[in-house]
């Protein structure tokens, strides 16, 4: 069942401006996220990464993901005139931080509070919910991500809080105001306040910024960008995946005609020489594998390659719509082929969300995709499966190398100004041992589904996750023995416990920030280095994988 989100909202103030036109201060990149099997890391506006993931076989054994992706957008005002907003390696059509209305506003400090990625634990939010319960909750010890959180009328951050939806949080007192001292608490999905994923992260960013990547006129949307992880312990497809809600919010003056959103990728698996790429409209998935399902073993690229032993595919799936179209494009360095290179106009931009080629010519079916005499055009390039040598598939089609490109078109449709959108994603790694060809999708199919099923049951409410956290109706026990030594130190502390098989470890300065984590496996004492922090207090919070947890404190000097 498709449950996309449209709906119209008329609360903003049109002829806002953007304030972050003219503010460079570099995004900060926070610490690499990981569970068992993805760890990524978001790095600026409007792209969900700028280097490669890693897909997490064991603790000691990985490969390479992706290089970087992001989004596209476009569509015609009343006149007909395009206006197009797009993500790249370089440059971005997209600045941080939401469109405000200006007035009485230090625009500069507006611009430094949205330029970042809030992240949210699950062990913080359980940890706020005890604490709350237990009326031991005071506002030195709420995570700064929390207390900060952009939500609705949240008033620890003052003339920055948000008049309108934007970070989603429970309201526990129901007043309509987002405050943790209230038992308010983040959330991921507003269908089910009670799934709190292990982690997830939140930014804003908008496109009312010079276009240095299209070079196109501003379309005026903000985005609300959330992405989570899951980490059960039984084994899941969910585990392996990376969920993304995209809302876009149409702040523009005008109707947009044929407005399109377009996910963009640089979809490589391992090596970057073997890969190949394909969809699946059905499913509504897109995905990359490795020529003839085995990623090459003698690499001449930079990446950490596909076992020999195993075979992967890497896909996005649209979890709340049908995929529009998908096309593929390459890097024109590595072909001669100038009509699928990257685009160099907002038109060429435009026609490759369509499922057309940089001179407009319409995707045909077989080859390559480009055949101008062709009448058998479609929208989807590549839409069989590889193991079906009937089937048109970039491995049946014989297609040389190439640094692949795709455009996947998530959402077509005229829109109004105050219309909101928003999209559900899953970027999805399978990988076996079973197999080392293309027979691996024989099982991708099954995989795939079982993972919207999966993602139904977190938006229905009937989600079974039992991760290292305890669930919410269980109240947070302190673990025996926790020992930091030395302490004060200057470049490492020692931190001791009693029978910690599994965990996870928060370092958080003595402003409630978290600078630090990392997974603990199997051990009853780990090193921590502190010869980068500054000096002061910071505070250890251990969580095992029983839910119990400890806290220390120690002092850098």
């Amino acid at each position: 069942m498709k449950q996309l989100l449209l709906f119209l909202a008329f609360a903003f103030p049109f002829r806002s401006l953007a304030q972050c036109i003219n503010f460079n201060e570099t995004f900060p990149v926070n610490d690499r996220v990981s569970n068992q099997h993805r760890e990524y890391q978001f790095q600026s506006p409007g792209n969900l990464n700028l280097e490669p993931e890693k897909y997490l076989i064991d603790k000691d054994t990985f490969f390479t993901l992706g290089f970087t992706k992001g989004f596209w957008f476009g569509g015609f005002d009343p006149s007909g005139n395009l206006a197009l907003t797009a993500t790249g390696y370089q440059d971005s059509d997209l600045g941080m931080g939401p469109i405000y209305n200006s007035s009485g506003l230090d625009d500069i400090e507006l611009c430094r509070f949205f330029n970042k990625e809030w992240q949210i634990r699950k062990i913080e939010v359980e940890s706020l919910r005890a604490a709350f319960s237990s009326n031991s909750l005071t506002v030195d010890i709420i995570p700064q991500d929390i207390l900060e959180w952009p939500a609705l009328g949240n008033p620890w951050i003052g003339e920055f809080a948000p008049q309108y939806d934007m970070a989603p949080f429970y309201d526990l007192n129901l007043d309509g105001i987002y405050n943790p001292l209230d038992g308010d608490y983040p959330i991921a999905l507003i269908e089910n306040p009670e799934f709190i994923p292990y982690l997830f992260t939140f930014s804003v960013n908008n496109d009312n910024v010079p276009h240095s990547e299209s070079e196109s006129t501003t379309i005026t949307i903000e985005n609300h960008l959330l992405s989570y992880l899951v980490n059960c312990e039984e084994e899941q497809e969910s585990n392996h995946t990376i969920f993304t809600r995209l809302k876009t919010i149409y702040k523009g003056l005008y109707d947009m005609k044929n407005f399109k959103i377009s996910l963009w990728q640089d979809f490589d698996l391992g090596c970057i020489d073997d890969d190949l790429v394909g969809s699946d409209p059905p499913l509504n998935a897109v995905f990359t594998y490795n020529e003839f399902g085995q990623d090459n073993q003698d690499c001449f690229f930079p990446g950490t390659i596909v076992p020999e032993e195993g075979a992967a595919v890497y896909s996005s799936i649209l979890l709340n719509n049908d995929i529009q179209s998908f096309m593929s494009y390459d890097n024109g360095a590595f072909t001669t082929f100038i009509q699928g290179i990257d685009p160099s106009s907002p038109l060429e931009y435009y026609n490759y969300m369509t499922a057309q080629w940089r001179d407009g010519t319409k995707l045909t079916t077989g080859g390559n995709g480009y055949n101008p005499n062709s009448i058998n055009t479609t929208q989807f390039a590549y839409p069989n499966l590889p193991n079906d040598p009937s089937g048109w598939s970039m491995q049946s089609a014989n297609i040389s190398f190439g640094d692949r490109r795709t455009v996947t078109t998530l959402f077509s449709q005229d829109i109004q100004p105050g219309e909101i959108i928003v999209l559900d994603m899953a970027e999805h790694v399978f990988y076996t041992e079973e197999v080392n060809d293309l027979s691996v999708f024989d099982s991708w199919p099954a995989a795939i589904q079982k993972l919207k099923e999966e993602y139904n049951k977190q938006i229905n409410g009937n989600y079974d996750c039992q991760d290292f956290m305890t669930s919410t109706s269980k109240k947070l026990i302190n673990l025996s023995t926790l020992k930091i030594y030395p302490n004060p130190s200057s470049d490492f502390v020692t931190i001791e416990f009693d029978q910690l098989h599994k965990g996870t470890l928060f370092v958080y300065n003595s402003e409630m920030k978290l600078i630090k984590s990392e997974l603990i496996k199997g051990a009853d004492k780990i090193k921590l280095a502190t010869q980068d922090f500054t000096q002061g207090i910071y505070y250890l919070t251990v969580v095992n994988n029983e839910g119990k947890i400890a806290r220390e404190k120690f002092i850098k000097i």
